[in-house]
């Protein structure tokens, strides 16, 4: 099976609460082009946030080229994020 990969414009969002406010749900979106369908960049931002930034994600969504919003929530639900 052949898969093509090519570069795709990106839009990421992402719900989070900081330790600060923990009644505040705050977002987060950020466009960018990535390659699909190894999405190598939200991968590394994904990680990046994991490792450097205290925050309790609550949902991540992803739309490429205006193919719809798809929902991660599930998929990071079943880590920790500290």
């Amino acid at each position: 099976m052949l898969i093509l990969t090519a570069n795709r414009t990106v839009v990421l969002q992402l719900t989070y609460w900081m330790p600060d406010y923990p009644s505040l749900l705050q977002e987060f979106t950020w466009s960018y082009t990535d390659i699909v369908p190894e999405l190598r960049r939200t991968h590394g931002f994904l990680n990046y946030w994991h490792k450097n930034i205290s925050a309790t994600v609550n949902k991540v969504m992803i739309s490429v080229d205006d193919r719809g919003w798809q929902d991660y929530s599930n998929v990071i639900n079943i880590y920790t994020l500290n």
